[in-house]
């Protein structure tokens, strides 16, 4: 895999034409290994932008937040359903 930098980058999609890509490819979200899954691709800018609303309110964005955020924004959605129906174990990572 080679790396384009300085000049000779081109974002050729936003996010959202990224995330449905995802969506078209992927296994529901799910990783190669299986191993995590996937529930979508939120810009940074939208992501810090949530974020100063909820402090703003004296509140944490948390990832209920950001699940009911995708639930409401399908175009970021890498998967059909965010949920899978376990519960215990279903965590929202922010990377």
């Amino acid at each position: 895999m080679s790396n384009i930098t300085g000049p000779d980058a081109v974002i050729c999609m936003d996010v959202a034409q990224y995330a449905q890509a995802v969506k078209a490819e992927s296994r529901n979200g799910m990783s190669k290994q299986g191993t995590h899954r996937v529930v979508g691709e939120i810009p940074a800018a939208v992501y810090f932008d949530l974020m100063r609303e909820y402090e703003a309110r004296g509140e944490y964005l948390t990832g209920a937040d950001l699940k009911k955020y995708l639930r409401e924004h399908p175009e970021y959605r890498t998967v059909q359903a965010i949920d899978s129906g376990n519960q215990r174990n279903a965590q929202i990572r922010v990377n």
